[in-house]
């Protein structure tokens, strides 16, 4: 999503692409554009949050993201007009005073901001525009994609990790797409699951008393002996080993040259 708002050419593009984006980031998150007059809001939901106390902590959150992406074309001091909540909430009269441009609305049937609509045609600020990037252009977003797959797969492995079907579907592409601009970085998903499943273990083995048993399930590894097998392939020593290792302090990994290239990253 960051990668689709940098290269926005215009603040109304940016704000589609985020509208769009969004629900990648936050599967419960809904945001959408509403004209108001000489205006246009910006609105944003969290799905199946009805009748929770403190919403307003996660609305504020939701309100200061998309007012961060319009002061990267409207700049740094820019503030919006009005400022809504969903929950009943009104701020207090020291967060007032940082917003003395500002009015609060509480009780909406979304939070929101305002941004003149004359601001929607602001051009891109960055000095290293590029046109939007597409499945027909993927090297352009590429590192964007491998770098929010490193961070997300940890997530899933004590699930059963993600399919290659499923992360592609979590990132916004086709899986033929994804395939592709992994390619193009020298990378295949399997690889990226193998080494997040190392890195995983490695950090449990190295860190805590967990039983190897249940290191291996938390990593994604049905099978201990499978684990056993996969870990020493990458490591070169056993779990076990490792674990007695950076006791010692000995850590230090000398991956052997049988792993992939892709896993050796």
């Amino acid at each position: 999503m960051r990668a689709r708002v940098r290269h926005a050419p215009t603040l109304l593009v940016a704000l589609q692409q985020t509208c769009r984006w969004a629900p990648c980031e936050d599967t419960i998150l809904q945001l959408w554009l509403e004209p108001s007059g000489e205006n246009l809001k910006i609105c944003s939901k969290l799905i199946g949050t009805e009748g929770i106390s403190h919403l307003e902590i996660s609305q504020w959150l939701q309100n200061i993201f998309v007012l961060h992406i319009v002061r990267q074309f409207a700049g740094a001091n820019w503030s919006p007009k009005v400022i809504a909540f969903e929950a009943p909430y009104t701020p207090s009269p020291e967060v007032r005073s940082h917003w003395p441009n500002t009015r609060f609305l509480s009780g909406q049937k979304a939070s929101w901001i305002e941004v003149p609509v004359k601001l929607l045609s602001l051009a891109n600020p960055s000095n290293d525009f590029r046109p939007a990037p597409s499945d027909h252009e993927p090297q352009s977003f590429g590192k964007d994609v491998v770098s929010a797959l490193r961070l997300s797969l940890p997530s899933y492995l004590d699930q059963g990790g993600l399919t290659i079907t499923q992360a592609a579907e979590m990132m916004g592409v086709s899986t033929r797409s994804l395939q592709r601009r992994l390619s193009l970085a020298g990378l295949t998903y399997s690889g990226l699951v193998e080494q997040a499943r190392f890195n995983n273990a490695a950090k449990l083995l190295g860190a805590t008393e967990i039983k190897i048993i249940d290191v291996a399930l938390s990593s994604g590894y049905a099978d201990p002996a499978h684990f056993t097998r996969a870990f020493r392939r990458i490591s070169g020593c056993t779990p076990r080993e490792f674990r007695v290792r950076s006791r010692n302090g000995q850590a230090a990994i000398d991956q052997r040259a049988s792993l992939p290239n892709d896993n050796r990253a």
